[in-house]
């Protein structure tokens, strides 16, 4: 890997991790507390559902782009 790839990757990873951080901080401004792996939710079924939704927000994007693009029914895009 080249200098600059792995530098680019550093900062790229420091950013993930930031936002992690930022949302871990939100989430415990909102409940009054950090994670609690016993708090007797499903995480498994939690993540699931997040990671639907997560899924429904992504290809609402890809569909937005690809309307401003003026591309239409196109798997490839």
């Amino acid at each position: 890997m080249a200098l600059k790839e792995a530098v680019g990757q550093k900062i790229m990873n420091e950013q993930i991790i930031e936002l992690i951080r930022k949302r871990l901080e939100k989430g415990k401004r909102e409940y009054g507390q950090q994670v609690d792996p016993f708090d007797g939710r499903d995480w498994q079924k939690e993540a699931l559902e997040e990671l639907l939704d997560g899924c429904v927000y992504l290809a609402t994007a890809i569909l937005k782009l690809k309307s401003k693009k003026g591309i239409q029914n196109d798997p490839e895009c």
